[in-house]
């Protein structure tokens, strides 16, 4: 039934049907979905009353899921209740759960603080269970609130360390709730561009799970991003998908968000019928789930719309009742910009009297945010003031300090003075002794050029010999895969139309391979070459570690799974290092690979720091196969052919390495290695900070 109201409608309105006809055939619909709603609450309200006592607060959590999709405030009739029982049966994760699902109706209500107070009760008993998966939820309820509220900052770290916990757990849906709104969150915070891939990724995952819901809220985010590229059918395509999946599903705040976005649309285009109808909508499903926050949006769309139209009597209907809600519910950013919508009807509707009043409340209500950021800067403001201060302060004592200073060079002149005479007698008896002085350094320096000329020549030729044994190294490791490619690619094109269609896949994923190596071996060898030929400069800068390490984990994360290797990182979020950020990040890429490499199913990759006064350790560890204790003095060897496959016959060259050390050194570092066969290896890169 909720499915079939939208289409009618859409028909109706491209058919040539009269605004009552419309009214009319839209409220029998919303009647009969209505009763369909009363109906599965009372079913609901059965089932709780039937229920065990081991099965209640299910049962309660059921029917407060079900209100928060369509009548949040009815919650409020058995709040009290559920959570007295579920504290009598000393359920703390059911009581955890009733938190978190009244948290989220007090959300959908606008009660922002209340809400965040019950999503951070629910995730510290989580954490008291020490039950990741919901901790995982919960921080995503709270970086979703923090994002309402604004403070975007705390929402992103509350976000990403929800990604964090539940990308190691079995929890799809969770993972893609919290991927949707992280994606969303770059998009406010201005990183539109990214959250155009970020939201793309997030609709391509949820679609893989059995949550239409979470699907709609990925589809709507993505909507959002094609809005601000002015892609308009791309959006509207994608906020009917979402509309639908909400409809299908009874979600009335959803439906409203979606009808919401499809007004924003025709109104950009100017189709102002449209989007009137997609508004009041909107606002009729808001109204009935009594969604403060929402009713304002929708009656300030309606407002916008006959502002432009022309229609001010009911502009202002509509934006008076919005500016009240919202002076009620404290939106004070809400109330500034119906304030000055308001100032401006009246403007043009001649009444300058009234345009003046409210253009007045704008602005006393403006400065008083304005205020608020200033007093927040006071502190900071302070503090600049105090810094210049000192600097002042530093500035007089230089002054003072050049003052003594040419005191001390008038006297050391006039000492100098009377020194010559004595100077003159001094050097006509030292010259001889210089001279001699200069002979025995001069051939000093003689014996030292020859010196160094010796060595440079053994340089030299462990050079030539280094290049000589390295290049047959490459001569044969290239040889290798190009005589399999070239025999796979004989077998395809020879038997083609014998070969089925999964040999003939199976042929290329062997190509795929083989490319992929000489790939790789043809970078190690453009990145080893650079660094023979002095072509890389070091740039130091400083960045934060722990993210330069989770961006190459995830470039690295789809081998990792089809092995069924876990990487975790270990570093503290905070830490920041000074290096060469491209040579250090070829560094740890090449470890991460290579453990990869040698571990198998089950096997972890972890990646840790150790600090001491004035450097830090960057440990990379895998529970692989580990090395043979005869190869590890070789493994940093050019000219040592130490390389083995992988634990799934990976070809391997032994070039990662010897360019890690290369890499290293040139940071002024160094790296070493710790193993034992059966066990596995820590590679340690050590660099002074």
């Amino acid at each position: 039934m909720m499915f079939q109201i939208s289409k009618t409608v859409d028909q109706l309105m491209k058919n040539s049907f009269s605004s009552k006809q419309i009214k009319f055939v839209y409220l029998f619909l919303l009647l009969s979905v209505n009763l369909l709603n009363a109906t599965i609450a009372d079913s609901l309200k059965a089932n709780l009353a039937k229920a065990s006592a081991d099965e209640k607060v299910k049962a309660y959590i059921s029917l407060v899921k079900y209100y928060t999709k369509t009548s949040p405030d009815k919650n409020d009739l058995i709040e009290n209740e559920a959570l007295q029982f579920a504290k009598s049966q000393n359920d703390n994760p059911g009581y955890a759960d009733l938190i978190l699902s009244f948290g989220s109706s007090y959300h959908n209500l606008s009660d922002y603080d209340t809400a965040l107070r019950y999503f951070k009760i629910a995730d510290s008993l989580y954490r008291a269970e020490k039950d990741s998966v919901r901790i995982g939820i919960s921080l995503n309820k709270i970086g979703r609130n923090l994002i309402s509220r604004g403070k975007y900052d705390e929402a992103l770290e509350s976000l990403q360390e929800s990604i964090r916990i539940l990308e190691n757990q079995d929890e799809k849906n969770a993972l893609g709730d919290s991927y949707n709104f992280y994606a969303i969150l770059q998009y406010i915070i201005g990183e539109r561009e990214k959250a155009g891939v970020l939201t793309k990724n997030a609709v391509e995952f949820c679609e893989k799970l059995d949550d239409e819901l979470i699907l709609a809220q990925a589809l709507e985010h993505y909507a959002i991003y094609w809005i601000w590229k002015r892609d308009y059918d791309k959006a509207l395509e994608l906020a009917h998908r979402s509309y639908n999946l909400r409809e299908k599903n009874q979600d009335k705040l959803g439906m409203a968000g979606s009808l919401t976005n499809m007004a924003l649309i025709k109104r950009i285009t100017k189709n102002y019928e449209e989007s009137l109808k997609y508004y009041e909508r909107a606002l009729s499903l808001q109204r009935e789930a009594n969604y403060i926050g929402g009713v304002a949006l929708s009656l300030t769309g309606l407002g916008r719309i006959y502002n432009v139209t022309g229609d001010y009597k009911k502009a202002l209907e509509y934006l008076l009742q919005a500016y009240n809600i919202r002076k009620e519910s404290r939106n004070r950013r809400g109330v500034v910009t119906t304030l000055e919508l308001l100032s401006e009807i009246y403007a043009k509707m001649n009444n300058y009297e009234k345009s003046l009043e409210y253009l007045k409340l704008h602005k006393v209500q403006n400065d008083s945010l304005l205020n608020e950021q200033k007093q927040k800067n006071i502190a900071e403001l302070q503090e600049s003031f105090a810094s210049e201060r000192r600097e002042q302060e530093i500035l007089l004592l230089q002054k003072e300090n050049t003052i003594h200073k040419n005191q001390r060079t008038y006297l050391l002149i006039m000492l100098s003075i009377l020194s010559l005479a004595a100077i003159f007698i001094y050097l006509g008896y030292s010259s001889k002794r210089k001279l001699t002085t200069q002979l025995e350094e001069t051939n000093r320096q003689v014996t030292d050029q020859k010196n160094e000329l010796l060595k440079i020549n053994l340089r030299l030729k462990k050079v030539l010999e280094t290049r000589d044994s390295f290049f047959s190294i490459i001569a044969h490791d290239l040889k290798s895969p190009f005589q399999g490619l070239m025999g796979i690619i004989e077998i395809i094109i020879k038997d083609f139309d014998e070969l089925k269609k999964e040999e003939v896949r199976e042929h290329l994923v062997l190509v795929k391979n083989s490319a992929d190596g000489v790939y790789n071996l043809v970078i190690n060898l453009l990145e080893w070459a650079n660094l023979q030929r002095d072509k890389l400069n070091v740039e130091t800068k400083t960045f934060n570690l722990r993210q330069l390490v989770e961006d190459i984990a995830v470039s690295h994360k789809i081998i990792a799974t089809n092995k069924k290797v876990k990487i975790e990182n270990l570093i503290d979020k905070n830490l920041t290092i000074s290096t060469d950020r491209n040579m250090f990040s070829a560094v740890i890429r090449n470890l991460i690979s290579n453990a990869i490499k040698f571990c198998d199913a089950g096997d972890v990759v972890t990646v840790f720091t150790e600090k001491s006064n004035n450097s830090i350790s960057i440990c990379v560890e895998d529970t692989g196969i580990g090395i043979p204790s005869k190869i590890i003095p070789e493994l940093f060897k050019v000219g040592e052919k130490v390389s083995r496959p992988g634990t799934r016959d990976e070809k391997s060259n032994g070039l990662g390495l010897i360019l890690c050390k290369e890499y290293v050194e040139k940071l002024n570092g160094n790296i070493r290695v710790e193993s034992e066969e059966g066990v596995g290896s820590k590679f340690f890169v050590e660099l002074l900070q």
